[in-house]
């Protein structure tokens, strides 16, 4: 064989070696979408990824108990993890759709020994709840003859500033036990700085808390992550000390859980006694307008607290009939300084013998409150169906339009109620806000005929109560509403917030955040501004207060995952005015559909809608044959990239998997593909000097 013999060879080259990053057709547009995963998470609301909360002692360390349970839903399919220091405890459970996840002392998801029993020392006594998307989380803490529940509010709506609110405390000396109200600070970050200024009434000077202290005081303490301080009562007087009132403040987002361990309202009723429960709104979430529902017992009325937030604080109260609309009792105006408290009706005098706030009251002040509703002892109806608990009352500037909701799934509640107040619009003869309101699936209306019909007097509001069966429960709908869930057993219950918004509104922001993006082949380089800040006062003009969530809507989206860029997690602590996300496609040869919301912390709220179209290519000639070629030489063939699909493809790049000896002649001048098009990519066939066989599929 000579040397510089040249072979002869058939190279073949596969259409399959050629790499195409390429575009669909690509759209954005906002989302008006009514779905309830898209209400959600428009909403500063109790979803969250992350939760602290803690379990204030019920009753005393060793009665009788019934269940600890912490109830987990969500409008997502997602993982939640629950975590307790103290005792090493660390669960994961999967949370479905519209479903409940539970963790409970009756199977040892949860433990007794979680309940806080020490008394203004600082303790590791938080449990840390925390999940891929979004969740509500509600407590419930049964004992044997004395229970409530609260809704658990997420680190990422936690506030600087609280007010507690509880009730007084009660020495039962018949049964020689010592009942105190009192509250749990819960932090969430290391050197949180906390000032506890200790006020209230102490009507005879004998109250003190359970380490000696009285009112008016005031400590510092430093609380670092998941660590927690209790202040209570000691008990020893009836219905004269009361830390209502005390005002708590940090350096940085704290929670606070308001309780009494075991009360009985009025206090000189004569039976029933039960826990009393909520976690607190931070004052800036406070409204200045609350209506209420009277809850369903015997039509006697039910107690509320009033507290302000401000000095000069002035209210007025007026309550209806719930049926008929009639004015039952228009109050006065009265004023309120700050930590101030105004009550009604704290006396017993007879099973059955009082009437309290009836029907539906309005409450108006002119600087922000709290209000509190409490259901009564036993004997207040003359019934012994009833056992008191507290809820805080939301705010009507905090209405939402949607919410998951639980109700204790334990044997021993016997009956669930739903109290919904309804933003209507009195003009409109078809009532069509009304009319959108869906519970599990069903429109209200058709069910709960008389909202349309339950208008609160000089108001745009409706009202109705709706009894449930026990577990997970969705309500959504283009009108904004509160809702009370609460419940009712032997010698038990409970009652809690089902829906309320915790928007910052002590300052003017009405403006949603900007967003900016940019497209690479149907991946989105989101950046989110919040910095519409107006010069001058800051109580008068615009100023943004910060991002506060950014979320995929799961539900509605389909072949995208979101990657946030600036950090893991949008920031609580502190306050993000800028943030970057990249909304990705998953895989690319499908489909995908995206819903983005962003939210601010004043609750507007901004969505996009994106769409990717996966390019519909095919190739021909499959497979090209270059014929006879003398080594050392080369060839070209034409390769044709068809489009089959309605809509350009645009190609940001072509290359090829393993070159080898081919070349790519004209892949830059292709920038696109017209719909029922094509266009030829060129290739090159080079041939080395020195080269046996035939080259096979590259």
């Amino acid at each position: 064989m000579l040397k510089n013999h040249r072979q002869i060879l058939s190279p073949m080259f596969s259409a399959f070696a050629v790499i195409l990053s390429v575009c669909g057709f690509l759209t954005m547009h906002a989302q008006n979408s009514n779905d309830v995963s898209a209400h959600l998470s428009r909403n500063i609301s109790s979803q969250g990824r992350e939760f602290w909360i803690a379990i204030p002692e019920n009753d005393y360390s060793n009665p009788l108990v019934n269940a600890l349970e912490i109830y987990v839903t969500s409008s997502q399919n997602t993982r939640v993890t629950l975590e307790h220091s103290i005792s090493q405890f660390s669960l994961t459970k999967e949370v479905k759709p519209y479903s409940v996840t539970t963790f409970s002392t009756r199977d040892g998801s949860a433990l007794w020994n979680w309940e806080l029993t020490k008394f203004e020392q600082i303790e590791s006594g938080a449990i840390h709840i925390f999940a891929e998307h979004p969740v509500s989380v509600y407590i419930l803490n049964a004992k044997e003859k004395s229970a409530d529940g609260y809704t658990a509010l997420p680190v990422q709506a936690w506030g600087n500033e609280y007010m507690h609110c509880s009730y007084y405390d009660h020495f039962d000396e018949t049964l020689s036990k010592e009942w105190g109200g009192g509250f749990t600070i819960i932090a969430a970050d290391n050197g949180t700085e906390v000032t506890v200024n200790l006020r209230g009434k102490n009507y005879d000077g004998r109250g003190r808390t359970v380490s000696g202290k009285t009112i008016p005081f005031i400590e510092k303490i430093i609380l670092n992550k998941g660590e927690t301080y209790t202040v209570q009562g000691n008990g020893k007087t009836i219905a004269t000390f009361d830390l209502t009132g005390s005002f708590i403040s940090a350096n940085k987002p704290i929670g606070l859980v308001s309780y009494h361990q075991r009360a009985m309202l009025p206090s000189n009723n004569q039976n029933g006694r039960s826990h009393l429960v909520e976690m607190i709104p931070p004052i800036h979430a406070w409204g200045k307008r609350h209506v209420a529902l009277e809850f369903q017992r015997e039509g006697k009325g039910d107690f509320f607290r009033i507290l302000a937030s401000e000095n000069d604080t002035r209210w007025t109260l007026k309550y209806y009939d719930k049926n008929t609309g009639q004015l039952i009792r228009e109050s006065q105006e009265r004023t309120l300084q700050a930590g101030e408290f105004y009550e009604e009706l704290n006396n017993y005098a007879g099973r059955g013998q009082a009437e309290s706030i009836r029907g539906v009251s309005v409450w108006e002040a002119n600087k922000p409150v709290l209000l509190m509703q409490y259901s009564y002892s036993t004997f207040w109806d003359n019934t012994n169906d009833y056992d008191p608990f507290m809820s805080v009352v939301t705010p009507v500037e905090q209405y939402i339009s949607a919410t998951v909701f639980e109700t204790p799934t334990l044997p021993s509640f016997q009956t669930h109620w739903f109290n919904i107040i309804a933003v209507g619009d009195t003009n409109d003869t078809n009532a069509s806000l009304l009319k959108s309101i869906q519970l599990d699936g069903i429109p209200l209306w058709q069910t709960q005929p008389q909202l349309l019909q339950r208008n609160i007097p000089k108001t745009n509001l409706y009202t109705t109560q709706i009894k449930l069966a026990p577990g997970s429960h969705i309500i959504a709908g283009a009108s904004t509403f509160s809702g009370h869930v609460y419940g009712f057993g032997n010698f038990n219950s409970y009652g809690l917030p089902a829906a309320i918004a915790l928007k910052r509104i002590n300052r003017i922001d009405t403006l949603p955040p900007d967003v900016t993006k940019t497209d690479s082949c149907g991946n989105y380089h989101f950046y989110v501004s919040e910095l519409k800040n107006s010069p001058g006062d800051p109580k008068v003009v615009q100023r943004d207060q910060g991002i506060y969530s950014v979320e995929l809507v799961q539900y509605l989206s389909e072949n995208y995952r979101i990657r946030y860029i600036t950090a893991p997690t949008i920031p609580y602590e502190p306050i993000a005015f800028q943030f970057q996300f990249v909304l990705e496609v998953i895989d690319p040869t499908k489909n995908a559909f995206g819903v983005v919301t962003i939210v601010d912390r004043a609750g507007n709220s901004i969505s996009d809608t994106s769409h990717y179209v996966s390019p519909a290519i095919s190739f021909a000639p499959t497979f090209l044959q270059f014929g006879a070629i003398r080594s050392g030489t080369q060839n070209k063939r034409t390769l044709s990239i068809i489009n089959n699909g309605d809509n350009t493809i645009f190609v940001s790049s072509i290359n090829l998997r393993d070159g080898g000896v081919f070349v790519l002649d004209n892949s830059g001048s292709i920038s696109s593909v017209p719909p029922k098009d094509s266009v030829q990519l060129i290739i090159t066939f080079n041939t080395p000097e020195q080269q046996s066989g035939a080259y096979a599929d590259e």
